[in-house]
């Protein structure tokens, strides 16, 4: 995902992403302008086990999980980068950066 100011072409791409589960992070690969890509914890999110269905794989159908949209909400790296991007930072560090939500397909390994 890349953005770019219009006015002069300052751009920010996020590549790579992934969440942790565990960790409750999101996490992605930042390239500001022509600069290499580094790894940033972008933003952090409330885990509510209440909107997580979860379904078991079976020989005739792959199991999923899915995640009903949660909010995040920026770090301070993730801050950071949208600054040395763009001289600022969309939303504050703690703030929340977007709504999303997901769905993993579960495969059996059996067979």
């Amino acid at each position: 995902m890349t953005f770019t100011r219009a006015s002069d072409g300052s751009n920010l791409r996020f590549t790579g992403s992934h969440g942790d589960l565990a960790g409750r992070t999101m996490s992605v690969e930042a390239a500001v302008g022509d600069e290499a890509a580094e790894p940033v914890d972008l933003a952090t999110y409330e885990f509510d086990m209440t909107k997580i269905t979860v379904t078991m794989p079976s020989l005739d159908s792959p199991g999923s999980v899915v995640a009903e949209p949660l909010d995040t909400m920026l770090t301070e790296d993730g801050a950071a980068v949208f600054s040395r991007a763009f001289g600022a930072s969309p939303v504050p560090a703690g703030d929340s950066l977007a709504t999303v939500a997901g769905r993993v397909d579960v495969v059996s390994a059996l067979g």
